[in-house]
């Protein structure tokens, strides 16, 4: 598991609704994810030791945007678009994406309704 509760209990400085309106619901929680391991980014690492590409879909006008979470080299980073070659990849929507960020959604029905 990637254990993103211990990315997210750190929030990153100016988060928030206002980064979301422009384009991707989920572009904020990337922003706090990478706050998260801005704050503990060396024990995450030592902990996980992988890189994670998130491919969102369903952003505006049917967009698609990728981040790459690298919590395998130094003391990890969150960056938008391809990086380290992924130990993991995650195809989600951008609603389900945030629907399972906040516990709305249950991540074992969104793959098997084939939608992660």
């Amino acid at each position: 598991a990637m254990k993103l509760e211990k990315v997210l209990k750190a929030k990153a400085p100016g988060a928030g609704a206002a980064g979301a309106a422009a384009g991707f619901e989920s572009d904020a929680l990337f922003a706090q994810i990478k706050g998260g391991i801005a704050a503990d980014g060396a024990n995450l690492v030592k902990a996980i030791k992988g890189v994670y590409l998130m491919k969102i879909t369903g952003g505006p006008d049917g967009a698609t945007k990728q981040w790459t979470i690298d919590l395998k080299t130094g003391t990890g980073s969150v960056t938008e678009g391809t990086g380290a070659k992924p130990d993991c990849t995650i195809t989600v929507s951008d609603a389900n994406f945030m629907a399972l960020a906040s516990g709305k959604a249950n991540p074992q029905q969104l793959f098997m309704g084939g939608k992660l």
